[in-house]
């Protein structure tokens, strides 16, 4: 149970930051394109 309340006080904290952050003109990052490799050699 501790680290359910530890992981929902940090998921909390996150959000607050997140929402003032993007009050304030802070962008969120690009996502980057997905890269498939093949690492099957025959």
């Amino acid at each position: 149970m501790q680290t359910m309340r530890t992981l929902a006080r940090n998921m909390a904290f996150f959000l607050k930051c997140k929402e003032a952050g993007l009050k304030n003109g802070v962008a969120l990052p690009e996502k980057e394109q997905g890269i498939f490799t093949n690492f099957i050699h025959e």
